[in-house]
């Protein structure tokens, strides 16, 4: 006998319920990991506001071109976090070919085929920096700044650190 269509509509309900329940959890776990062990070790990161859904952080490079710029992003957990990978993007313009005019990052960890839910905030803000500081031309998303990169360098490095001086987050 088949489950009456209001049975298959409620168990639904509750796995969604109990899912934004586990995403909650692990954010509350997650922020308090974040700001006890992660901000200890790196003056790089500054959490500017978090709530259920949304955090934006500071991130000040370490390393030139970016070294001078402070940069604002946000971290959006839709519904089905941890089981899909939040959104990132800059806030504050950032000269990068893996970041495009609109703030969107190309960040591999977080491509729905490579993200693991045990992978941790903290591991996916140690690869946005690691990013910054080493960019990825072959998945650029700004196709100019991506030629500037590969086929002018030192161009390309004056402009970004230009850029930077200008990002006060």
């Amino acid at each position: 006998m088949k489950p009456a269509a209001s049975e298959n509509q409620s168990a639904t309900s509750n796995l969604v319920a109990q899912a934004k329940a586990i995403g909650q959890k692990r954010l509350v776990k997650e922020l308090e990991h974040f700001k006890k062990h992660f901000l200890v070790v790196t003056k790089q990161v500054q959490i500017l506001s978090s709530d259920s859904k949304v955090w934006a952080l500071l991130i000040a490079p370490q390393d030139p071109p970016y070294s001078e710029g402070k940069f604002k992003i946000s971290l959006e957990f839709g519904p089905e976090y941890p089981f899909k990978p939040p959104r990132i993007s800059f806030l504050t313009p950032i000269y990068h070919p893996n970041v495009n005019a609109k703030g969107d990052v190309c960040l591999t960890l977080l491509a729905i085929e490579n993200w693991k839910p045990a992978v941790t905030l903290a591991t996916v803000i140690s690869s946005l920096i690691s990013l910054i500081n080493n960019p990825e031309p072959e998945r650029g998303l700004s196709l100019e700044i991506v030629a500037e990169y590969v086929n002018k360098h030192d161009q390309f490095l004056q402009k970004a650190k230009e850029k930077s001086a200008e990002a006060k987050g």
